[in-house]
């Protein structure tokens, strides 16, 4: 049993500029643990989407998407990843939204940690948002598959798993949510060559957060939750409470191009 407090600080910019079908943006990013600098990650990440109506009434659309992120530490870069998605969005009503969706990705980690932690990323997900009639409450349930396929078969895997999600604003400057996942991994190699197993795990994550609304763009929030990860590697085999309570700090900018009116 492992419980785990944290203290974080973020402090991000979101630039976006719309022009009709296409959405251009840059995000860019710190994150900071005080007294754990060995934590702290700095990630910047430029993006595009295009937007395709496959409906004339509007309410499906097929969106095509591609970006790139670079980490790095207080040191030297952590990893860098490439990727592209495409989503099928389908609005049936005002109060339901479904989303399949294809991901691929290619990460690239420092050496510096792992070797051969290289990897090809897969994901597919299809997931549904509902907001009850007369509340702005929302709802979500997401199924989703992962393949990893990395340099090294040992961090290699196959996973699947689902996610149920739920908000709701608590007057007008706070906000609930809550969060339950399951995963299921199952690893192509052994796990070492001292144990020589191929690692099974399941995790269960379950959180709930409390966000208030600051001046100047900035967020107070407190977060609770527990992780439990069952694995057949005594060394990954962990179960805890876990805690956060952070100050982010959020300057956005928005421009859409107005000769396209």
């Amino acid at each position: 049993m492992q419980d785990r407090f944290a203290g974080k600080l973020y402090v991000d910019t979101s630039l976006d500029y719309v022009t009709g079908p296409i959405r251009l943006s840059l995000d860019a990013g710190v994150e900071n643990y005080p007294g754990e600098d060995r934590f702290d990650r700095y990630r910047i990440n430029p993006g595009a989407t295009f937007d395709l109506p496959i409906a004339q009434n509007g309410r499906t659309r097929l969106r095509i998407g591609a970006g790139y992120e670079y980490v790095a530490d207080n040191d030297e870069r952590v990893f860098d990843r490439g990727r592209a998605d495409v989503q099928l969005i389908h609005r049936p009503s005002a109060t339901h939204r479904t989303v399949a969706r294809v991901r691929y990705g290619f990460r690239n980690q420092s050496e510096r940690q792992f070797e051969g932690f290289d990897q090809q990323e897969w994901l597919a997900e299809l997931s549904h948002v509902w907001r009850p009639v007369g509340t702005r409450a929302r709802v979500g349930a997401t199924i989703l598959g992962i393949r990893h396929d990395a340099d090294d078969d040992r961090f290699s895997h196959t996973g699947y798993g689902l996610r149920l999600t739920g908000g709701m604003p608590i007057g007008d400057r706070v906000d609930g949510r809550m969060r339950a996942t399951v995963m299921r991994r199952l690893y192509d190699d052994d796990f070492s060559a001292e144990l020589p197993l191929d690692r099974k795990d399941t995790r269960i994550d379950l959180s709930t957060r409390l966000s208030l609304a600051l001046r100047g763009g900035a967020t107070l929030f407190v977060e609770g939750g527990y992780v439990d990860n069952r694995s057949n590697i005594a060394a990954r085999d962990f179960s805890g409470v876990t805690a956060t309570l952070g100050l982010r700090w959020t300057l956005r900018a928005h421009r859409r191009d107005q000769s396209r009116r």
